[in-house]
């Protein structure tokens, strides 16, 4: 027999409770935290180094063995919507972190922008005389011709 539809006809949810997708999240962060990688020395030996992975929204959802979109989708369920902030707050902190850490910047950044409404910021400060803006305006429709006055000295021309 098949799951259950959800009211609003979509498939059903993968995770039921809060606590299996706290579970999975932990997981992913485990395994973020706890990356080995094996390097080679110069004696030719094979060793083991901890080696964290960056905390990222698309690996995230990728332990949880949904997409992104779907992701997003449970952080706007009433149920769900606090423990996918805490993850998503926990990997941009991370991205941060590693923002400050390194000279490629890019990445961090990018990161930042698209998944968590980052935006490049700049300030332009105005400082307008309306004094000499008045003039300046009074000036030009001064030296603009008047509509009558042109079809005036059209009408001459061609007489």
């Amino acid at each position: 027999m098949a799951a259950p539809k959800e009211p609003n006809g979509g498939r059903p949810l993968k995770f039921k409770t809060v606590e299996e997708l706290q579970a999975v999240i932990d997981e992913y962060f485990e395994y973020c935290d706890n990356r080995i990688k094996e390097v080679h020395t110069k004696e030719g030996d094979v060793i083991g180094i901890n080696h964290p992975a960056p905390y990222t929204m698309s690996g995230l959802a990728r332990r949880l063995y949904i997409s992104r979109d779907t992701l997003v989708n449970y952080s706007n369920r009433e149920l769900f919507s606090d423990t996918v902030r805490q993850a998503r707050d926990r990997v941009q902190e991370d991205v941060e972190t590693r923002l400050m850490e390194t000279t490629n910047q890019a990445g961090a950044q990018f990161s930042l922008k698209n998944n968590f409404s980052w935006k490049d910021k700049r300030e332009v400060e105005h400082d307008v005389n309306l004094d000499k803006t008045r003039e300046k305006i009074g000036a030009f429709l001064d030296d603009t011709d008047d509509p009558e006055d042109s079809e005036t000295s059209e009408q001459e021309d061609t007489n």
